[in-house]
């Protein structure tokens, strides 16, 4: 009964691992394939008023064209979850922001945020300086359930070891 509980157990985390491991966004860039989760944000709330665009520039480098479709104008934009020495802004001009991807390997998710005044959530003075910590749960999660499963198997396999 142990041995039976322990295998549905740990069949039951590998489907939850790979249920999360699913949710990555995955977008195509002309012969390449881009694994890249981006969050949009205005005024730190989730948003869908900004679209983005991956292509490639003429050097064969990764360009990203964020663009705010709202009726107001941005002030300014963050970006988050990714580290300063993994991308560079190209330019920044008004309602459009566009950033090469200097490490795409080691990039995996973006979150940018655009401050709007007139938007709702608008705050005057302070811009999200990309400092807060992305949301990394489900990697963590995953990790979890990789260990747990790890474990069980080899708790089983030391049962049948010993008997």
């Amino acid at each position: 009964m142990k041995k039976t509980l322990a295998i549905v157990v740990a069949i039951m985390m590998l489907v939850s691992m790979v249920a999360m491991v699913a949710a990555a966004e995955v977008v195509s860039i002309e012969d390449t394939e881009v694994d890249i989760s981006v969050d949009t944000e205005v005024n730190g709330e989730k948003t869908s008023d900004i679209s983005y665009k991956f292509q490639k520039s003429d050097e064969n480098e990764t360009l990203v064209t964020f663009t705010y479709n709202g009726k107001f104008t941005v002030e300014d934009w963050a970006i988050a979850g990714i580290s300063a020495s993994d991308y560079e802004i190209v330019s920044k001009d008004g309602n459009k922001l566009v950033i090469r991807l200097l490490s795409k390997e080691a990039v995996q998710k973006i979150r940018v945020n655009a401050k709007v005044a007139g938007a709702p959530g608008y705050k005057a003075g302070k811009t999200d300086d990309g400092k807060k910590s992305p949301g990394t749960g489900a990697d963590a999660a995953a990790a979890v359930v990789f260990i747990a499963a790890g474990c069980v198997l080899l708790a089983i396999a030391m049962k049948k070891k010993v008997a």
